[in-house]
């Protein structure tokens, strides 16, 4: 079984990726240090809500899609 932070990491990369953002710049937007954002996209760790929220809207997807985006890929 994955790690809870398997999906979602690999859901900030493609989405920040897709956007032509560096991690940094997320970072930024999102009000968290770029090491933070890079713990993220690693596994190290997950966005607590209050993040997890900014970054939904930064790329304009739901909380949902932000853990399960992934799926709607693979079907």
């Amino acid at each position: 079984m994955k790690k809870m932070t398997e999906p979602i990491k690999i859901t900030l990369k493609m989405l920040r990726v897709g956007a032509g953002l560096t991690q940094a710049q997320c970072a930024e937007k999102v009000g968290v240090d770029p090491k933070t954002w890079g713990f993220w996209e690693s596994g190290k760790s997950l966005p607590k809500l209050d993040k997890a929220m900014k970054i939904c809207k930064m790329f304009n997807i739901k909380l949902s899609e932000l853990v399960f985006i992934l799926t709607k890929l693979t079907v």
